[in-house]
């Protein structure tokens, strides 16, 4: 009987490695492009929920001094990015939280100088950015009933036999952090793949984000970021009116303005502006520099302790505000932005150190190309903006009590603010220089 019973379980044992093999084959969510998803079953490392150690070694929540720190980086991100803008007097749409986002990615795939330079420029620890960037990106997608924000990551690694070899810790630490994770053969199909993957998760606002993949490119890191929301008091129909906006040029344009009265001001001795808030602990910020002193101007002398100072500690009293309807998009290049910080090695073919991520048998691999496209548009129900923020990696050598009044009819800078997790971090940034 002892032995009948030993059989029968190790026919069931059998059975069952059979069935989870049968289980781990499912899990990869080939399609008929050949791109595959490697869920947490295909890919067999460690990670969140496995019950085996995380591959992070700090378990942090942000504090005051760590929220301080982000929220400055995130200015000094906009501040580059507005400054390498081309044309002057060109709108700007940029959103600091998904270049953070990649930048928390990117250090995870260096070492060496590489990643000195990005810690010096980040101002901390790469694990410690890491997770305080993956707790709030946590935080940001914890409420799945109103999604008003959503934040995904992802890494496409090229799928040819005996090029790309990506360590087993870097595919461990995609999968704590949730990151999306394809096998894909980089042709045309995987360029729909990607594309389609980024429309996805911006509900369709960026619905392309690459025209072809270059020959050398080897892996993409990408984030997507979106926002959704509505005023927290709509306007009313009488509340809206058509009035004219003088652009950076001194011409006058033809734009709709929302008109309402709001109880939060802010003034210093360049601008003065108001925060008007969404649903659920967001705010759109306007802040308009005072006559004389220029878009550019304004920008350049701003520091995140002065901005979180002027948000923060608004005067709550009656301002009688007007905002424009606008929509913009825009294109930045990471790439002088992160190098303007000082990171410059992660670009550089011979000197990147990016081991951390892999190696791959055609050369060293660095990042070929950064960048970051955003969306925004704010009418009279609320507004809706989304970001996608790409890293592409190559291998080998290749050679972004007076009522006061704010009428926004003239060239302003805007915020996007959540108000109820990080004291008013801004999602996105941007600038209206002519609608």
């Amino acid at each position: 009987m002892e032995m009948k019973n030993k059989k029968l379980l190790r026919n069931f044992i059998s059975l069952l490695m059979i069935f989870l093999m049968v289980l781990s084959l499912a899990a990869c969510g080939e399609t008929a492009s050949g791109t595959t998803e490697l869920t947490d079953t295909a890919q067999g490392n460690a990670g969140a929920g496995s019950g085996e150690e995380s591959p992070f070694t700090l378990d942090v929540k942000c504090t005051v001094g760590e929220y301080e720190d982000i929220f400055n980086l995130g200015v000094e991100l906009f501040k580059n990015a507005a400054a390498l803008s081309e044309t002057e007097g060109e709108n700007v749409v940029f959103s600091p939280v998904s270049a953070m986002s990649l930048l928390a990615s990117l250090s995870q795939a260096a070492d060496g100088e590489t990643l000195k330079q990005i810690e010096k420029a980040i101002g901390k620890d790469d694990e410690l950015f890491t997770l305080l960037m993956d707790g709030y990106r946590r935080s940001l997608n914890a409420d799945k009933e109103t999604a008003l924000v959503r934040s995904v990551n992802s890494f496409w690694m090229r799928d040819e036999e005996g090029r790309l070899e990506v360590t087993d810790e870097f595919l461990a630490k995609c999968r704590y952090l949730d990151t999306q994770i394809f096998s894909a053969p980089f042709d045309k199909s995987t360029v729909s793949d990607i594309n389609r993957w980024c429309s996805d998760h911006t509900d369709g606002m960026i619905d392309k984000i690459v025209d072809r993949i270059s020959p050398d490119a080897v892996a993409y890191l990408i984030n997507a970021l979106t926002y959704e929301n509505k005023w927290l008091v709509p306007y009313e129909k009488e509340q809206l009116r058509t009035g004219i906006f003088t652009d950076a040029s001194g011409s006058s344009q033809k734009a709709e303005f929302m008109y309402s009265d709001e109880n939060r001001y802010f003034e210093d001795e360049l601008a003065q502006g108001f925060i008007k808030p969404y649903k659920d602990g967001f705010s759109f910020i306007a802040i308009r520099p005072k006559d004389g002193v220029t878009i550019e101007e304004y920008i350049s002398r701003m520091t995140g302790e002065k901005l979180r100072k002027l948000v923060n500690e608004p005067q709550h009293i009656t301002v009688s505000a007007g905002i424009p309807e606008f929509s913009n998009e825009g294109f930045t290049d990471l790439v002088p932005v992160f190098e303007s910080m000082g990171m410059k090695d992660i670009f550089d073919s011979v000197r990147a150190d990016l081991t951390r991520l892999g190696t791959s048998s055609r050369g060293n691999i660095f990042i070929g190309a950064a960048f970051q496209k955003a969306f925004i548009e704010v009418n009279s129900d609320g507004t809706r903006a989304a970001a996608v923020s790409v890293a592409e990696a190559k291998d080998g050598c290749a050679m972004v009590y007076i009522p006061e009044t704010v009428i926004l009819d003239r060239p302003f800078i805007y915020m996007i603010a959540d108000d109820s997790r990080l004291e008013g971090l801004p999602l996105f940034m941007g600038t209206v220089e002519n609608i």
